[in-house]
């Protein structure tokens, strides 16, 4: 019985205590819509938000409140999907024929497209903190994963 007690004792003494979620309610500037896809270590937030023209553009929300929009050049809509550690977003976006098309954007707003050869759809969903991005594309009507 005085074994079942000190097990007992050590699991209330080593289990963390929960922590209260923190909530934080943010637009970026213009936005009539906001919807945040992805958070960071560091607290930054991606995602993207609608404007009084129902344009989607892509932001990031540093974690010290400030916010850096950004569109893909010649994008109709700018969806971000993740971020990493190092600020990087990736993401997707669509062009003027509704074609959706993936992207990376580097912390100093450099913005490549990262569709593969021949496909005719590239999404971008998720980007890891060595710059991988993960995502799917079509081509030639057949779904294919990829990995860049």
């Amino acid at each position: 019985m005085n074994r079942a007690i000190i097990v007992l004792a050590a699991t209330i003494f080593v289990t963390p205590a929960v922590a209260k979620p923190k909530f934080v309610s943010f637009d970026p500037p213009n936005a009539t819509v906001t919807e945040p896809a992805a958070i960071n270590t560091a607290g930054d937030v991606t995602g993207f938000f609608q404007d009084q023209f129902s344009r989607q553009h892509g932001f990031v929300r540093l974690a010290d409140g400030t916010f850096q929009t950004f569109d893909v050049p010649e994008a109709s809509a700018t969806r971000p999907s993740s971020i990493n550690d190092e600020g990087e977003v990736s993401g997707m976006w669509n062009d003027s024929h509704s074609k959706i098309h993936g992207f990376v954007r580097k912390s100093s707003g450099a913005i490549t497209v990262t569709d593969p050869p021949s496909s005719t759809d590239a999404r971008q969903y998720g980007l890891n903190n060595k710059g991988q991005a993960v995502g799917l594309y079509v081509s030639d009507a057949v779904l294919k994963k990829a990995i860049s």
